[in-house]
């Protein structure tokens, strides 16, 4: 139990939030049950003691309490101006560029006067001109997401019906540090498009930066048809591709205890980029957690422990987003991951 305690914590969240998330809390006893049974197990198999178990079972019924808490506090945010028509104002956060329309995620300020902050999406016609950190004036219909991969981004409306004469947009040319990675992404996407076109195009911006959205509705088909739609996420080979590369650019860095540090800051920001990059999905925020620990923990002259890193991992992500789960490549990220620990030295 000393050894790994974030692997226990952070995976029992991980396992109640997903429960929770796709059956409803009502189930969480009986598949608690089950969960607890197969942790004893895997407590036996890795020669733990009981107290790994009792810890496993209270972060599970104590993980099921946030995440109905939370849940509650969605519900009522999503059910206030559910199908209602609004005056609605708001900060533009992200902006995708897609073959028919313009992806567009909002930041609310206010909502028929009132000061309200929620996150919206917003489809529009293509090459609208709207780009990040501009803020939109309209009124239109609100409608609640029911979209697990929109829910698992923090997104809890959808824009209906927009009444395109009452748009007003209006440019901000101060648009911050968060601009960085959005343009990136928009010029990378852009080039995916315009050196390959077609179908390739679509899944080189998919497949290297997580951009689903862009893909034309008969390729995903394609993937969903086959059973492959999890080889359009980002995961741990994406981040092991780029850790692997700066750590190469940055070799002369390796000797002594300063370069050391700063080749480690270096790693850790380009980690990071490239996670905002691919906006964040919750699949590509769990590798990158993983890969900083591996490269501090390589800094600092230490050994670290694979269950311990995916624990942490899945503990930052239930923590900033329990919704998180809503996005199957997370599930899928953390599963094989494990999968891959618990059983790689077994067989």
């Amino acid at each position: 139990m000393k050894e790994r305690p974030f692997a226990y914590i952070g995976l029992s969240m991980l396992v109640a939030f997903a429960v929770s998330f796709y059956f409803g809390a009502a189930l969480f006893v009986a598949a608690a049950a089950l969960v607890i049974l197969v942790s004893s197990l895997i407590i036996k198999s890795l020669r733990e003691n009981r107290s790994a178990l009792i810890v496993i079972s209270v972060s599970l019924l104590v993980s099921v309490l946030i995440f109905t808490l939370y849940s509650s506090d969605v519900g009522r945010l999503c059910s206030r101006f559910d199908g209602k028509q609004v005056s609605l104002t708001a900060k533009v956060t992200g902006v995708t560029e897609r073959y028919s329309s313009d992806r567009i995620e909002l930041e609310s300020e206010t909502v028929d006067g009132e000061a309200f902050k929620c996150r919206i999406l917003f489809y529009y016609g293509k090459d609208s001109g709207i780009e990040y950190g501009d803020r939109v004036e309209l009124r239109a219909v609100l409608l609640r997401c029911d979209n697990n991969y929109d829910l698992s981004r923090g997104l809890r409306y959808r824009v209906l019906s927009p009444d395109t004469d009452s748009l007003k947009i209006t440019s901000n040319s101060d648009r911050g540090l968060g601009y960085i990675p959005v343009c990136l992404r928009s010029q990378l996407i852009r080039a995916g498009r315009e050196l390959m076109g077609g179908y390739e195009g679509e899944f080189c911006n998919a497949v290297t930066l997580g951009d689903k959205t862009s893909m034309s509705y008969e390729l995903y088909g394609w993937f969903q048809k086959t059973g492959l739609s999890y080889v359009v996420v980002v995961s741990g080979m994406h981040m092991s591709i780029i850790a692997m590369f700066l750590m190469l650019a940055l070799k002369p860095l390796k000797r002594g205890r300063r370069r050391r540090i700063i080749q480690c800051i270096l790693i850790v920001c380009g980690i990071i980029l490239y996670a905002a990059i691919t906006g964040f999905a919750p699949s590509a925020v769990r590798s990158a957690v993983m890969m900083i620990i591996i490269i501090i923990g390589r800094t600092i002259r230490r050994q670290s422990d694979i269950y311990n890193s995916l624990g942490i991992a899945a503990i930052v992500m239930a923590v900033f987003n329990p919704y998180a789960v809503g996005d199957i490549g997370l599930i899928l990220s953390f599963a094989s991951v494990f999968g891959i620990a618990f059983f790689g030295d077994r067989f």
